[in-house]
């Protein structure tokens, strides 16, 4: 992140908690409390971005999908349709 441009952010914190975040930052072995503090910001954004995305299966459900994807039904008519439709819109009739 060092190679990029940077622009200041200011915040008003409570003694205890600065006192806090700078036990943290030795603790964690960073340079300085703005690295600790860039650093842990970052990773919890990187969370709270990825978690909608993930999406976690129970055993059960797990199987299931995998059984899916090696014994995919058949195509069924509506699907057969768009494909017809895909391959019109690419100038690619199908037979």
């Amino acid at each position: 992140m060092s190679n990029y441009p940077r622009k200041p952010v200011t915040a008003r914190l409570p003694v205890s908690a600065l006192s806090l975040l700078e036990e943290a930052t030795v603790l964690a072995g960073r340079s300085s409390l703005e690295d600790f503090l860039v650093q842990a910001a970052v990773e919890k954004a990187q969370r709270l971005i990825a978690e909608p995305r993930v999406m976690e299966l129970s055993q059960r459900d797990t199987e299931a999908f995998y059984q899916a994807l090696d014994h995919p039904p058949p195509p069924n008519e509506q699907l057969i349709a768009a494909f017809q439709r895909h391959q019109a819109m690419l100038g690619q009739v199908a037979n």
